[in-house]
């Protein structure tokens, strides 16, 4: 691993007044990083260059990110005791697009350090004693940022089985169809052996409107 200030790599995040400019080693960020290691070690003008340009990200959770490169710790939360139910989601938003990030990036050390977070902090509880599961947010964060067959899509959904069926009709309109289709399936891989009957000629009544 090369600390040679010569062998840095400047990465420019985002765009406009809040785009902003990182120096990272190439081997720290080339170990962990496909995505980063095909594009120095490419006939690409990056590779020429040694600038790298991510305008569409955010600085923000790229700083999260090569803060846990060099420390291999995620701070996403410096609040004391207690938190409340804003700071959990935010939070938990903050996890998704940093999976979001290393999706994009290809760094699964990120990724898996990310699904642990999610965990954790779905373990939190607010001032109330109460403990959420993933936001809207944050599960819209995590379907518009990976592709179908995703873990971090599958964690999602798991974390929703034990959803009630009160609060996810009040939120089905803001959820993405892919995550209602994929809670669905799960769902029905659960169902219990008391399940009601089937539809059937035999139960047609409970169909039919009574007739004046």
């Amino acid at each position: 691993m090369s600390f040679d200030p010569s062998k840095l790599v400047t990465i420019i995040v985002g765009k406009g007044p809040k785009q902003q400019r990182f120096s990272v080693h190439e081997g720290i960020i080339c170990a962990r990083s496909e995505f980063f290691k095909r594009a120095m070690n490419g006939n690409w003008v990056e590779s020429e260059k040694r600038i790298i340009e991510l305008p569409e990200d955010d600085p923000k959770i790229f700083n999260i990110y090569i803060n846990f490169l060099y420390t291999a710790r995620i701070v996403t939360n410096t609040l004391e005791e207690p938190i409340d139910r804003q700071d959990i989601g935010k939070e938990m938003r903050v996890l998704g697009r940093l999976y979001v990030l290393g999706e994009k990036l290809q760094d699964k050390t990120a990724k898996n350090s990310a699904i642990q977070g999610l965990l954790e902090v779905a373990e939190e509880k607010d001032a109330d004693g109460f403990q959420f599961q993933p936001t809207v947010g944050t599960i819209i964060i995590i379907y518009q940022g990976t592709c179908a067959g995703s873990l971090g899509r599958r964690l999602i959904v798991d974390m929703w089985l034990r959803i009630s069926a009160e609060f996810l009709t009040q939120d089905t309109r803001l959820l993405p169809n892919e995550f209602l289709a994929d809670l669905a399936i799960a769902l029905l891989r659960y169902r219990p052996d008391d399940m009601p009957k089937q539809a059937t000629m035999a139960n047609i009544s409970d169909y039919m409107e009574e007739m004046d």
